[in-house]
């Protein structure tokens, strides 16, 4: 009996301690899972310099200024002397009116200033011979002012009729269009036998500086222009251009903005109209290159996820460009993100800041490829 009654506590003893194991084993496990549950595996990539850029944009050769000539009085054109294309200098007669009329004015007001003057010395004669009579008291004062008004009057009218005089000599003048510039005419909307009126458009003078005239995407706005490779594509001759300015072109599907290169330093000077490639080559120094997949925008700053002791913080940055697969950065506080450091490459928007994170991938081999894979 007593034999039993042992065997039975052993028993007891045995089943007692294996469910002690068991349940300190089942703990251990719900503890582990409870602390690692939230730990989220990501893929990561080491933030790299960014890699000079070059691109291209097509454009056209322009000149700065089209300049838009007319007759500054109206008339039947007697002649044009040019033709659109042609070169012309300062001065060089475009087109002629006819000028009877304007001489027929001319003579006129030629005809008016002498009978202005010969009043005006017949005014002079009579105002001395009745001050004389006035001192003699032969004429009342009121005689005297009458014709010292008359005389006023007469010289008034002598210098209105100098001026009318000078607008005649200056319309007959008018009566030939001259180029104000050396250029180039790229529109002539006139005809001998035309009848045209004063400020109506005839000629568009090209004159200034040759230009090379690109559109520029949006996303190259930012980009350093300061100096750009010109080469001709229909033409002989590379240039040197800077940006001199740029406007922005109403596009009801993508933004653009039209963007002038002043050209220097020609080794053949390209003809307007020619088309050009304009061949930038970008240093981005000081930014940074990380993949498009790593950016998190939720519609205010732009951010990268930082991987720093097993957990993510939040990045400001500025994205200078993006292409397909990678975009150029530059972190608004440098020392923020310095170069080597690690970022999220992937499902950003699934982590918060504070996260924690482990990396599941870490192979040099695909440094080139900016996308730190697992180990």
């Amino acid at each position: 009996m007593k034999r039993l009654l042992k065997n039975f506590a052993v028993h007891h003893a045995l089943s007692a301690s294996v469910a002690i194991v068991a349940f300190s084993f089942l703990l251990s496990n719900t503890v582990y899972a409870s602390n690692t549950e939230h730990v989220q595996a990501v893929a990561a990539v080491k933030v790299t310099p960014a890699s000079p850029q070059s691109w291209q944009l097509t454009g056209q050769v322009e000149s700065r200024y089209a300049i838009p000539l007319s007759f500054r009085v109206g008339g039947q054109v007697e002649s044009k002397t040019v033709e659109v294309g042609e070169k012309v200098t300062k001065g060089q007669v475009l087109a002629s009116l006819d000028k009877a009329d304007l001489k027929l004015t001319f003579q006129q007001a030629q005809a008016n200033l002498s009978k202005a003057k010969a009043d005006y010395d017949n005014a002079q004669r009579e105002r001395k011979r009745l001050t004389k009579m006035y001192v003699n008291k032969l004429v009342s004062e009121q005689d005297l002012q009458r014709a010292e008004t008359t005389e006023i009057a007469a010289k008034q009218s002598v210098l209105a009729m100098q001026a009318a005089l000078e607008l005649a000599q200056r319309q007959l003048n008018y009566s030939q269009l001259k180029a104000p510039d050396d250029g180039v005419l790229t529109n002539v909307n006139v005809e001998a036998g035309q009848v045209v009126s004063a400020g109506q458009a005839l000629f568009t003078l090209a004159t200034g500086a040759h230009e090379a005239v690109v559109y520029l995407p949006a996303n190259r706005l930012h980009a350093d222009l300061s100096s750009v490779d010109v080469e001709g594509v229909d033409q002989a001759g590379t240039c040197k251009a800077a940006l001199r300015a740029k406007t922005p072109v109403n596009d009801n599907e993508t933004l653009q903005y039209k963007a002038y290169f002043t050209l220097k330093d020609c080794t053949q000077t390209l003809p307007l109209g020619a088309v050009v490639e304009l061949n930038v080559k970008q240093q981005l120094n000081d930014l940074l290159q990380v993949p498009v997949s790593a950016l998190i925008d939720s519609g205010n700053q732009p951010r990268v996820w930082l991987i720093k002791d097993g957990k993510v913080h939040g990045v400001a940055v500025k994205v200078v460009s993006m292409g397909a697969e990678f975009a150029v950065i530059q972190a608004l506080q440098p020392q923020e993100l310095p170069l080597g450091s690690q970022v999220v490459a992937d499902g950003v928007h699934l982590l918060t800041e504070g996260s924690a994170v482990k990396i599941v991938a870490d192979h040099a081999e695909n440094v080139d490829s900016g996308l730190v894979e697992a180990m």
